[in-house]
């Protein structure tokens, strides 16, 4: 995969939020960050050995290093990934907020685990 980097940021580019939705592989955990720079070095390196992204211009984004993963949740990931990023010198003023999306949780609800959901719910009277 390619790096993609912009010279600068599109004035509509939020600094501070992460929007649901970006068209990122929901096949990987990742992580992203408001930015419009996949060169960034804090991100580079915290990236590393995987590249960063950009997506619409306004998110960079990777899939996060299987050292940063080490059997944490994304709440722990978070916590590694945003001190990785403090550490290699990101200016929270310039850039603030970094969202992490496990592969897992995306995985698909099978049909037959809805199916038995909604019986269950129609015999406990849950559903009306």
């Amino acid at each position: 995969m390619s790096v993609t980097t912009t010279a600068t940021a599109p004035s509509s580019c939020p600094t501070n939020e992460i929007p649901e939705g970006l068209p990122i592989p929901n096949n990987v955990t990742y992580a992203v960050i408001p930015g419009h720079n996949a060169s960034d070095p804090w991100m580079v390196n915290c990236c590393s050995p995987n590249p960063v992204h950009l997506v619409n211009d306004c998110w960079e984004w990777c899939e996060v290093p299987e050292a940063t993963k080490k059997n944490r949740d994304d709440a722990q990931i978070v916590s590694v990934f945003g001190s990785c990023l403090r550490a290699e010198g990101r200016n929270s003023t310039e850039s603030n907020g970094v969202q992490v999306r496990s592969a897992s949780s995306y995985r698909p609800v099978p049909f037959a685990g809805l199916l038995l959901a909604a019986l269950a719910a129609c015999t406990l009277g849950l559903v009306v």
